[in-house]
């Protein structure tokens, strides 16, 4: 049983869902502090819990968690967001038992928070950061073993597919975000891709995947062209040009599209929630 009143927290990085975080934990009244190392230096505070969130650079996530370290209560949890870095690396560089821990805050309405371990680490504290997640952040955490983020892998994959397409000129950039949009955007969302298996009939997927394994994607690099976006400054929203073009405010425009939208997902979720794991009998 968790108790907040307790709980001495601290939140680090220069994310939105830092600040999205933090903000969440002053709502609920808990002892939280926002921190930044070079304006806490002389800080006294000793935390239970330590949540950081920066860039997917292995070697900043270090220095974060180096200087975090001190401030640290003994058995006391820290947390790093995890990508493509591996949660081994992490751990063998700073002689800490981090915890790999991705969120998704828009407007906190979102369930998604994954927790990321290795044999390191506790299952006591693994134990904790879910109950917390889903008592005190109101998530539906799941939990990924072996130091990778199961979330990364699967949206890798799949964007390296959604590449091949168009590299290759079976589809257009608009024909892949519609198919993602008009068959996965509607399940996805209520089962998740094994359920679905189930729904569908997992005999359909025994034979689709026996002949369509060995067409799919192995590109170890990016296409030439997306590189190209990139480098000439087509960076998305922000600069009003990406993979598709924009125009001044509609950054701000889809946020607010996507706040709503997350919310009203969220409800049609929540309505409708697997409990997978009442369900599983996989050895």
């Amino acid at each position: 049983m968790i108790h907040t009143s307790d709980l001495q927290i601290i939140v680090s990085g220069y994310s939105r869902i830092s600040q999205a975080l933090y903000n969440f934990l002053i709502e609920k009244s808990l002892s939280v502090t926002k921190f930044d190392t070079t304006v806490n230096s002389n800080s006294t505070i000793k935390a239970d819990l330590i949540f950081i969130f920066c860039s997917d650079n292995q070697e900043e996530k270090v220095n974060m968690l180096r200087s975090l370290k001190p401030y640290l209560k003994k058995n006391g949890i820290i947390t790093v967001n995890l990508d493509s870095v591996n949660l081994h690396d992490l751990q063998d560089a700073t002689q800490l038992e981090v915890l790999g821990l991705n969120l998704s805050f828009p407007k906190q309405k979102s369930l998604f928070m994954e927790i990321i371990s290795t044999k390191t680490n506790s299952n006591d504290q693994i134990d904790f950061l879910t109950e917390f997640g889903s008592k005190v952040l109101e998530k539906d955490p799941y939990r990924v073993k072996n130091g990778i983020s199961a979330r990364a892998f699967m949206l890798a994959a799949m964007t390296r597919e959604a590449f091949y397409l168009v590299s290759n000129g079976y589809a257009s950039v608009e024909s892949v975000d519609r198919a993602c949009r008009n068959d996965a955007g509607y399940y996805m969302p209520f089962t998740g891709n094994y359920l679905y298996m189930d729904l569908m009939g997992t005999v359909a997927y025994a034979f689709v995947m026996k002949d369509l394994n060995p067409e799919l994607s192995n590109c170890s690099e990016l296409p030439s062209w997306f590189v190209d976006k990139v480098s000439a400054g087509k960076t998305g929203m922000r600069a009003t040009v990406g993979l598709y073009s924009y125009e001044e405010g509609d950054f701000e425009k889809w946020e607010d599209v996507l706040e709503d939208f997350s919310g009203e997902i969220n409800a049609l979720i929540e309505k409708n929630i697997q409990h997978y794991e009442r369900r599983l009998n996989h050895e």
